[in-house]
């Protein structure tokens, strides 16, 4: 038996309800591709070390680079000696406080809010000896 022959035994009929037509839009793909390489540690310690070298090459001798890290609700600020990372996801800072106390910070890449600061040079060193 059809369908339609049960409902008009009954007498019974259906409206017609109309339903629009719709058309869903075409998303396109992003035109850009990540590479998996950009996300690790290396990749950042390399944009690192290019915009210390850039602060750096704008200080006379007397002043060096100093690294400002907001962490913990900490604020500590140390002469940048040498960097480092370990590849996927951390990054190492190593330096000296103002007060002579050797700093080394291990953070991962995500968790790194640093900006450069103009300190005066504990430890006068021509700029050719500078790690950074």
């Amino acid at each position: 038996m059809n369908p339609d022959d049960w409902i008009n035994k009954l007498n019974f009929a259906l409206p017609s309800i109309g339903i629009p037509e719709t058309k869903i839009p075409r998303i396109e793909r992003p035109q850009f591709v990540i590479n998996a390489e950009q996300g690790l540690a290396s990749e950042f310690y390399k944009r690192l070390v290019e915009w210390i070298r850039d602060f750096d090459e704008s200080l006379d001798n007397d002043h060096e680079v100093g690294v400002r890290l907001v962490s913990f609700g900490q604020t500590l600020v140390f002469h940048l000696q040498d960097m480092g990372y370990w590849n996927p996801f951390l990054i190492s800072f190593w330096g000296v406080t103002e007060d002579g106390q050797d700093v080394q910070l291990i953070q991962h890449v995500n968790q790194i809010e640093t900006s450069a600061k103009v300190l005066s040079t504990v430890i006068l060193r021509e700029r050719s000896d500078r790690i950074i």
